[in-house]
């Protein structure tokens, strides 16, 4: 066996499985070293999407297809967006390839693969602050924003809406419903 029919088999037995193709994809505007992640799944076989600690998936690309030679037919239009809401901005992310998931194909139990084009990111709530005990959570776009506590909002939960408000009492609240700023009456206890 010639060692180009070895690598061949060994690719297709390790795709069976789950199999994690990385290469070299340059230097960024930011001069950060990134990977081009590649996962191939086989029908009924589990996709493990993987990063280094600090770091998460961000999908480019996904393809659940049936192929017959060089010609691809029965593929998911909705692949991509489906791994997408699996995957993007978690750390690792697993799941089964099959037609249960990838269920707008023609074609069913004809051993259609997943292919998954990722990259992984820098985690961006690890350079993000948010202030009064806020907590940072991503966005659909892997963008960065503050989840805040009690009374504090704004960008970064550094605004409290009474702040600005001047009670004859001292007294200030924020409306749960509204989130506007009320000044209490004498009659209220805080």
């Amino acid at each position: 066996m010639g060692l180009l029919q070895a690598l061949v088999l060994a690719v297709m037995l390790a795709g069976s499985q789950g199999h994690r193709n990385k290469w070299w994809n340059g230097w960024d505007n930011e001069n950060t070293y990134k990977y081009q992640n590649t996962e191939y799944c086989f029908e009924g076989g589990e996709a493990d999407l993987e990063c280094p600690d600090g770091y998460l998936i961000d999908i480019n690309w996904a393809v659940y297809k049936y192929s017959y030679y060089r010609y691809y037919r029965c593929s998911d239009p909705k692949a991509s967006q489906k791994v997408k809401a699996f995957c993007d901005g978690l750390n690792s992310c697993t799941f089964t390839c099959d037609d249960q998931l990838f269920n707008d194909t023609t074609c069913t139990n004809r051993n259609e693969r997943l292919i998954v084009w990722y990259k992984c990111v820098p985690d961006p709530c690890d350079s993000f602050y948010c202030a009064n005990g806020g907590m940072c959570k991503l966005g659909s776009d892997l963008e960065p924003m503050c989840q805040c506590l009690g009374d504090w909002n704004g960008t970064r939960c550094d605004e409290n809406p009474c702040n600005d408000v001047m009670c004859t009492n001292g007294s200030c609240l924020v409306n749960a419903t509204t989130g506007t700023a009320e000044c209490c009456s004498t009659e209220m206890t805080a």
